[in-house]
């Protein structure tokens, strides 16, 4: 058996769309419909018919839908083919810097509570001079600012703009709903 002509296509797609809706479409009905529709691509077509048989049948509607109405639901299809067929093609918009957040303090990123999370890179055993105290060696971060020997962690201090920065001064204000200080 051997491929099917557009004719043919068009003609199993409607009888299909007839049969989901609960009857039989006629030869002559066929017909009609295939001459009213033989300027529509078959496969937009087949795509409507069966879009359609998904719909239910109104009461005292016929099997068959309006002509007019499979042109309308093919012309949707295409519609949204070519949407996503002209999507697809568009490239990615090119990345600014007005795309990047900005912040008030460079530092805490305007984080709600002031806290700035550092790493420290620990302190090795203290070397004694005659003239001065331990002092710290290695370091290559910021130190916590213990005096005796540990290992590396991570440590939060509040950050130099805490209950100065206005960002988040106005965030907490927006999230309390407290009026504005004069």
């Amino acid at each position: 058996m051997g491929s099917l002509t557009d004719r043919e296509r068009l003609t199993r797609a409607l009888a299909a769309l007839a049969v989901a809706r609960g009857a039989e479409a006629d030869e002559f009905a066929l017909q009609v419909y295939l001459e009213a529709l033989s300027d529509v691509d078959v496969r937009l077509l087949e795509r409507a018919c069966f879009d359609l048989a998904r719909e239910p049948r109104a009461e005292f509607e016929s099997a068959l839908p309006p002509v007019a109405t499979i042109r309308s639901q093919a012309s949707a299809i295409l519609r949204v083919d070519s949407k996503v067929q002209a999507e697809a093609q568009l490239l990615p918009m090119p990345k600014s810097q007005d795309d990047e957040p900005r912040y008030f303090c460079p530092d805490c990123l305007d984080e709600p509570n002031g806290w700035r999370v550092h790493q420290c890179s620990g302190w090795k055993a203290p070397v004694v001079d005659e003239r001065t105290t331990a002092r710290l060696e290695g370091l290559d971060g910021r130190h916590c600012g213990r005096r005796i020997q540990h290992i590396a962690h991570s440590f939060c201090e509040r950050c130099h703009c805490w209950q100065r920065n206005p960002v988040v001064w106005q965030r907490k204000q927006q999230l309390t709903g407290a009026a504005t200080p004069t």
